[in-house]
């Protein structure tokens, strides 16, 4: 299975405000109508005059180990580019300005170039790493491993690589779980597995999912300055 190049419904219903006396609302600016919220709804007037009403939805955080791994590791981050002094602080302005014109990143703030490397920097080297203080000064250009995945059973995953990663870069392996076999999946619907680095005889590893359909990709990572490569699909 060699790797392919990198990839890239509320039900509505209309109802009378006299239904929900309690409500909290708010004029809305851009439709000039009336959002709010009651109980477990949320609605909003249009500009025809009629209620669009939809659930009102928690945000699902499960905190999973995961989670709270990669939340610390942003925690590491923050307070890393807490402490950068002024001459630092401007060099990491300076990549975050470049990183957006080139479409890299979809802000400009630094803290954000920072974060997204540092953290990273973190995940790949083990929470006691102490992520670089000044940006990279050259792109990453991933590795050259080919890399092929097959279920041993419906509950394990097996990839393997054709040749050892190169030196200071570090195989992270994603997986998402479809709704069926047709779906095709965005890049931030992605979870990662775990990391490994591939070496001469010892060219596999395995991960343990839950059973579904599953499309599986891979992304190499600096474990220099905590780079990320283009997310590359497995077929």
């Amino acid at each position: 299975m060699p790797l392919t190049r990198p990839c890239h419904n509320l039900k509505i219903i209309e109802t009378c405000a006299d239904e929900f006396p309690m409500a909290k609302t708010k004029p809305s600016v851009i439709t000039g109508g009336v959002s709010g919220r009651a109980g477990s709804v949320v609605f909003v007037r249009q500009a025809n005059g009629a209620i669009s009403v939809r659930p009102r939805l928690a945000p699902s955080d499960p905190n999973t180990s995961a989670q709270q791994a990669w939340r610390a590791c942003m925690a590491a981050a923050g307070h890393a580019f807490s402490q950068l002094d002024a001459d630092q602080y401007h060099a990491w302005q300076t990549y975050a300005q470049d990183q957006f014109v080139f479409g890299n990143l979809t802000t400009a703030q630094p803290s954000t170039a920072f974060s997204a490397l540092a953290a990273k920097f973190i995940q790949v080297n083990g929470p006691p790493a102490s992520p670089p203080l000044l940006p990279p000064t050259s792109a990453f250009q991933g590795d050259i491993v080919r890399v092929a995945a097959e279920f041993v059973s419906p509950t394990l995953v097996r990839f393997t690589g054709d040749r050892a990663n190169q030196p200071g870069v570090v195989t992270e392996f994603l997986a998402c779980k479809l709704r069926s076999r047709h779906e095709r999946p965005r890049p931030r619907d992605f979870r990662i597995l775990g990391h490994a680095s591939f070496e001469q005889g010892s060219l596999s590893i395995e991960f343990p999912v839950v059973p579904g359909h599953y499309t599986l990709a891979i992304r190499f990572v600096s474990l220099d300055t905590g780079q990320v490569s283009g997310l590359s699909q497995i077929k």
